[in-house]
C-alpha cells in the first residue's frame, strides 16, 4: 500500500468519528410556551397562527411548546395611529418575568411590526438567530403617466455614483418623480423627503450617452435615495419599475442591536410560603384532618422547605374508657423538581400527647414520633403571585408510639403511614 492509499483509508476511519462527536455536542433547541393576545383595535396584525410561522421561519424549527419552562406573552394594540407590540418573557412555574420590550409602529399595516415582533422573539429565543432576508415590497404608482417619447427606443447609461442612488426615468419633460406610496407611509418620521440635486452650471450635466439614432438628448432624472425609519429593526426593499435597474438592497441590521431591550434581572431563587390542609392515616390512632404551614426557597430545580403539622384531637374507645390525642410535627423537605412536578424525601418528628379519661386511674402520657419518608407534589402558579400545591406523603414510622391501659396495649403505630393534602401559597 502506498503513503497516499494509506492516508486516504485513515481519513475515511476519521470522517465518521468526527461526524457522530459532532452529533453528539449538537445543543438542544430552546422552546417557549407562546401566550398570544390581539385587541380588536389591531385587527390589521397577523393572527398567532401567522406569528408562530414567521418564528419558526427564523429559527429553522419548531420553538414553541405549552410545557416549556418559560412563557412568552405577546400583545397587540393600536393607539390613534400607532400600532404597539409588548412582549414578556418569564418563568413559567413561578411568573417571575425575566425581560420586557416594547415595539411600535406607524401606518395603516402592521407587516413591519409584525415582522419586527417576529424577530424579537427569535432573538428572545436563541441571540445567534439571523434576521429574516427582507422581503420586497410591490410600488403601485399614483402619478399620472408619462406623455409617450417622440424619439426611437435608446439606451441610458449614468454615471456610477447616481446609478446606485435610483432608478432612471427618461422622457421629453422633466419632474421629480414621487416616492411610491408604500415607502412614503413608513417615512413619516424620518424628516423632509431630499432634494434632487440642482445642476450647477460649472459642473455640466451628468454623463449620458444617447444612441445617435435619438435625435434629441432625453433628460435624465435622479430620485434621491429613501431612508426608512431603523426603529422598526425591519429591512425594506422596493421592487423597481419595469425596464429599470433594481435599487441597491438595504442592510440588516446587526442581530445586537434588534435584540436590545429593558430586562428586569431575574434572581437565581425565590421564595414561598402557604399553608393547607391534610387527611392522614396511621400517625394517631384516628384518621384525621389537619393543618399544614410550610415555607423555604426554591430554584428552577430544587426546593427546600420546612413544615409545621398539627392534627387536632381525636378519641376512641378502649377498655371502658376514651382516649384522645393530639399531634404536632415539624418536618424538612427536600425537593427535586420537574417543571411542575417535585420528587420529595422529608424527616418528621413531634410529641403525640394522649389523655385517657373513664378509666379507675387517668393519666396525660407524650410520646415522640419519628417518620420519614418521599412525597409527589404538583405546583402550579395560576394568578401570579399565588399558587395551588397538591401533595401525597408515603411515611415510615421509624418510632411506633404505644397507647397502654393497664398494661394493655390500647393502641401502637403501623409500621407505615400516608397523609394526602392540598393548599395555597404564595411566591416572592
Amino acid at each position: 500500500m502506498t503513503r497516499a492509499a494509506g492516508l486516504g483509508v485513515l481519513a475515511l476511519a476519521i470522517l465518521p468519528s468526527v461526524a457522530l462527536g459532532a452529533t453528539a455536542s449538537k445543543p438542544k433547541p430552546t422552546r417557549v410556551a407562546l401566550s398570544f393576545q390581539r385587541r380588536t383595535s389591531a385587527k390589521s396584525c397577523p393572527s398567532e397562527k401567522e406569528l408562530r410561522r414567521q418564528v419558526t421561519s427564523i429559527l429553522g424549527y419548531q420553538p414553541f411548546d405549552r410545557h416549556a419552562k418559560r412563557v412568552m406573552a405577546c400583545v397587540l394594540w393600536a393607539d390613534k395611529a400607532m400600532l404597539h407590540a409588548r412582549l414578556r418573557l418569564s418563568d413559567a412555574r413561578t411568573g417571575k418575568s425575566l425581560g420586557v420590550r416594547e415595539l411600535s409602529a406607524t401606518g395603516p399595516g402592521c407587516e413591519e411590526l409584525a415582522s419586527a415582533v417576529a424577530l424579537a422573539i427569535a432573538l428572545a429565543i436563541d441571540p445567534l438567530a439571523k434576521p429574516p432576508a427582507p422581503h420586497p415590497v410591490e410600488q403601485r404608482a399614483t402619478a399620472p403617466p408619462s406623455p409617450p417619447l417622440r424619439t426611437t427606443p435608446h439606451s441610458v447609461s449614468v454615471g456610477a455614483g447616481a446609478a446606485a442612488a435610483a432608478p432612471v426615468r427618461v422622457g421629453q419633460e422633466a419632474g421629480p418623480v414621487p416616492p411610491p406610496p408604500a415607502v412614503a407611509a413608513a417615512l413619516l418620521d424620518a424628516g423632509p423627503e431630499p432634494a434632487v440635486a440642482d445642476e450647477r452650471p460649472d459642473a455640466g450635466p451628468p454623463p449620458v450617452a444617447v444612441s445617435p439614432d435619438a435625435g434629441v438628448e432625453a433628460p435624465v432624472v435622479l430620485v434621491p435615495p429613501v431612508a426608512v425609519d431603523a426603529g422598526a429593526a425591519l429591512a425594506l426593499e422596493a421592487k423597481p419599475d419595469a425596464g429599470a435597474p433594481p435599487a441597491p438592497p438595504k442592510a440588516e441590521p446587526p442581530p445586537a442591536a434588534a435584540a436590545a431591550a429593558s430586562t428586569e434581572e431575574a434572581r437565581p431563587f425565590y421564595g414561598l410560603a402557604g399553608a393547607g390542609a391534610d387527611w392522614t392515616v396511621n400517625l394517631v390512632p384516628r384518621r384525621a384532618f389537619g393543618v399544614v404551614v410550610h415555607g423555604g426557597v426554591a430554584w428552577s430545580f430544587a426546593s427546600a422547605e420546612l413544615e409545621v403539622r398539627w392534627l387536632p384531637s381525636t378519641s376512641f374507645n378502649s377498655n371502658g374508657g376514651s382516649i384522645s390525642s393530639t399531634l404536632v410535627t415539624g418536618a424538612a423537605v427536600g425537593c427535586a423538581l420537574f417543571g411542575d412536578w417535585g420528587a420529595c424525601g422529608l424527616v418528621q418528628a413531634g410529641p403525640l400527647s394522649s389523655q385517657g379519661s373513664g378509666y379507675p386511674q387517668s393519666l396525660n402520657a407524650t410520646t415522640w414520633v419519628l417518620a420519614i419518608g418521599a412525597r409527589g407534589q404538583w405546583d402550579w402558579v395560576f394568578a401570579h403571585p399565588v399558587g395551588l400545591r397538591l401533595h401525597v406523603d408515603g411515611l415510615v414510622n421509624v418510632v411506633r408510639p404505644r397507647l397502654l391501659v393497664n398494661s394493655t396495649v390500647a393502641w401502637e403505630a403501623p409500621p407505615f403511614a400516608l397523609a394526602v393534602g392540598a393548599g395555597l401559597y404564595v411566591v416572592f
